[in-house]
């Protein structure tokens, strides 16, 4: 399905008549992704707590969720990385569990957001895929916007140092095929 040109021109892609899927994304490119990310979901956040809407809450929730899943997603993929140029790279076969093991190993102390953030991670699969709990994995999220949000904040200044210091960030990493 063709979707009518009328409709794309509001979006205002002019000069964009052809999108082209990358192939990969640089080190700074995945930090300012994250970056942008953890303020998406700590504002959302803050929305969901102002609010009382309920539309506008269950809104908040469905983003910091969305984003929650493209934040680990670019975690997953930037500690593969890391753990690739320092000569121990993780098998492809490694997940969530075995990449946020190996930050916390990259860390001295890590923040009590800092923490509770990481270990909300590990329960992404719950809140990605079990939709029959719907409701028990909410609360859940409502559990991280809570208590460890900003957490993301502290792990993208984790990577902002660190690859700075490492002069790593015009590394790319490859689009899986």
């Amino acid at each position: 399905m063709k979707i009518d040109d009328n409709i794309l021109k509001q979006f205002c892609l002019d000069g964009q008549d052809e999108i082209i899927e990358k192939k990969g994304m640089t080190i700074s490119e995945i930090l300012e992704f994250l970056r942008s990310t953890s303020k998406r979901m700590i504002t959302k956040t803050n929305t969901y707590f102002k609010s009382d809407d309920l539309l506008e809450k269950e809104d908040c929730l469905d983003i910091i969720g969305y984003r929650f899943n493209d934040f680990i997603q670019a975690f997953i993929d930037l500690i593969k990385y890391l753990k690739s140029i320092d000569g121990n790279p993780l098998d492809k076969k490694d997940g969530l569990s075995k990449c946020v093991w190996e930050y916390k190993r990259m860390r001295d102390k890590l923040g009590q957001d800092e923490e509770v953030f990481l270990n909300n991670m590990t329960i992404r699969n719950d809140l990605a895929h079990e939709y029959f709990s719907y409701e028990m994995n909410r609360n859940k999220l409502v559990n991280l916007i809570t208590n460890g949000i900003e957490g993301s904040s502290a792990i993208c200044d984790f990577f902002d140092e660190y690859c700075n210091a490492h002069n790593l960030l015009e590394g790319i990493i490859e689009h899986p095929e």
